[in-house]
C-alpha cells in the first residue's frame, strides 16, 4: 500500500472541484470578507493560475504555487502479532495451488507540502487541502481508497529557506496519519505434505496460515 499514492489522489480530486466550481470556497474560507473571498474565488477560477501537484518537491521557481507530496514516515506497526512473520495464503480450490501473501500494518505519515511566494495562497491553498482531505475520509477509508484506519490531518508551517529555493517562498505542510496494511503476493506454490491450517484476521481479509 504506498500511501502517498492516495494523498495526491485526495488533493487533485479537491483541488478539480474547487477549480470548476470556486463557489464551494464560501463554505472552506468562512474567516474571509467578501473582498477576500472574491479574491480567492476569482484566483481559483481563473484557468492560467496553474497549480502543480507532484511527488517530491519543485525544482525552480516557475513551478509554484507546488504542492509537493512526500514520505514523514512509514513504520511498521511493531507491537500487533500474528502478522509480519509469517506466510499467509489462499487456495485456488480445484488446482490445489496456493498463494502465498506476506505484510504487516503500518503506521504512516503523509505530507503534502505546500510552496508559494503568495501569503494570501498559502492560507487558502492549505485550507483547500485540508477541505480535500476531509472530504474524503470514506474514500480514504475504503478498499479503493487505501482502506486507511484511524486517519488523522494536521497542519504546520515551515521557515523560509532561501538555500533549497532561489527566492523568498512560503511553505506550509499538511499532513495525513493513519494505519494501513502493507501486504504483498508472493509466487503461487503446491500445496505440501507438512502443511497446517490455522487462522487470522487482518482488518479486511482472513487467510490461511501455511507451515513450511
Amino acid at each position: 500500500m504506498m500511501a502517498e499514492t492516495y494523498m495526491l489522489q485526495a488533493l487533485q480530486n479537491g483541488l478539480a472541484s474547487i477549480r470548476s466550481n470556486p463557489s464551494q470556497l464560501a463554505d472552506i474560507l468562512t474567516a474571509l470578507n467578501a473582498n477576500e473571498l472574491s479574491a480567492a474565488q476569482q484566483w481559483f477560477g481563473n484557468a492560467n493560475n496553474q497549480i502543480i501537484i507532484a511527488p517530491g518537491f519543485p525544482m525552480k521557481p516557475e513551478q509554484l504555487p507546488f504542492i509537493g507530496i512526500t514520505v514523514g514516515n512509514d513504520d511498521q506497526i511493531e507491537s500487533q502479532t500474528g502478522i509480519g512473520l509469517d506466510y499467509y495464503t489462499s487456495t485456488d480450490s480445484g488446482s490445489g495451488i496456493i498463494t502465498q501473501y506476506r505484510g504487516a500494518p503500518f503506521n504512516g505519515a503523509i505530507k503534502g507540502t505546500i510552496y508559494t511566494t503568495n501569503a494570501d495562497l498559502i492560507v487558502w491553498l492549505s485550507a483547500v487541502c485540508k477541505w480535500s482531505l476531509l472530504s474524503q475520509y470514506d474514500w480514504l477509508g475504503s478498499d479503493n481508497g487505501g482502506a486507511m484506519r484511524n486517519i488523522r490531518i494536521g497542519l504546520g508551517d515551515y521557515e523560509p529557506s532561501p538555500g533549497f529555493l532561489p527566492i523568498f517562498s512560503f511553505a506550509r505542510g499538511v499532513y495525513l496519519y493513519g494505519e494501513y496494511d502493507c501486504v504483498f503476493t508472493t509466487q503461487p506454490q503446491a500445496i505440501t505434505s507438512d502443511s497446517v491450517t490455522g487462522s487470522f484476521s487482518t482488518q479486511n481479509d482472513s487467510f490461511t496460515i501455511i507451515s513450511n
